[in-house]
């Protein structure tokens, strides 16, 4: 039904362009009722008039249209990133169940050190440091995730961007992990009377995956205990290798 009155409309719309210039000529040369109605305009001055709104209007038309696909493009890329990533999470999910059946494999897998350089205030944006302590050279680094748990351990804070200095590694290199991450407190109120609660005992997982000299992949998970969102943990982060 909705497609029928659209369809009427558009006819509606394309007759009226079309005839209008017929229906101008015929109002110009009618006697007017009143003198009120007598201009002083030329039948071609309303015709270029009525050419300039009909251009003005397509242009605008136009536009509307193209911020219309602009958008729409935006969000398909976004949810072909977001895809991707949970697509890598599920590879990394399987990668793992795999392990956990073969722990006995005889390649020498990748071995690294996982360190916080720094972050903006309560761990915000952090910047980790991924560090080769193996002989075998890692390439292909990929982060995958970054999240903070509580106790109870449920998600609470996840980064929206991870981005890596270098994807390849020799022994002793390492590179810098930049992350988009909120601040892990609890605000109270606004403006001066706003109050700031540190968070405790907070889990910090990091999650990446690389690919040794015969490009293999493994996957690895970083973890870190924090007493306390106000300290700034110092400590080499627990590191697995989970698939």
């Amino acid at each position: 039904m909705k497609k029928i009155l659209w369809i009427a409309l558009l006819l509606i719309v394309i007759c009226t362009i079309i005839l209008m210039p017929w229906i101008v000529d015929k109002l110009f040369y009618t006697e007017p009722p009143a003198d009120f109605f007598y201009t002083h305009y030329e039948v071609s001055d309303i015709l270029s008039y009525y050419a300039s709104a009909l251009s003005l209007l397509g242009t605008a038309i136009l536009g509307i249209l193209t911020l219309r696909q602009n958008k729409i493009a935006q969000k398909k890329s976004e949810e072909v990133d977001r895809l991707q990533l949970e697509l890598q999470r599920k590879s990394m999910a399987m990668a793992e169940a795999q392990y956990n059946k073969d722990r006995d494999e005889k390649s020498a897998p990748p071995k690294f050190e996982v360190s916080l350089k720094g972050y903006s205030g309560a761990y915000c944006n952090m910047r980790l440091e991924v560090k080769n302590v193996s002989s075998v050279i890692a390439s292909s680094i990929t982060p995958l995730a970054l999240i903070a748990q509580n106790a109870d351990n449920q998600q609470i804070a996840e980064a929206k961007e991870l981005k890596i200095g270098s994807r390849s590694l020799s022994s002793a290199q390492a590179a810098t992990i930049e992350s988009m991450f909120p601040e892990l407190v609890k605000r109270e109120g606004t403006g001066y009377a706003a109050k700031t609660h540190f968070l405790n005992d907070i889990k910090l997982s990091f999650e990446f995956s690389c690919e040794d000299e015969l490009s293999k992949t493994y996957y690895f998970r970083a973890t870190a205990m924090l007493s306390t969102t106000k300290d700034y943990f110092k400590d080499i982060w627990e590191i697995e290798r989970v698939g």
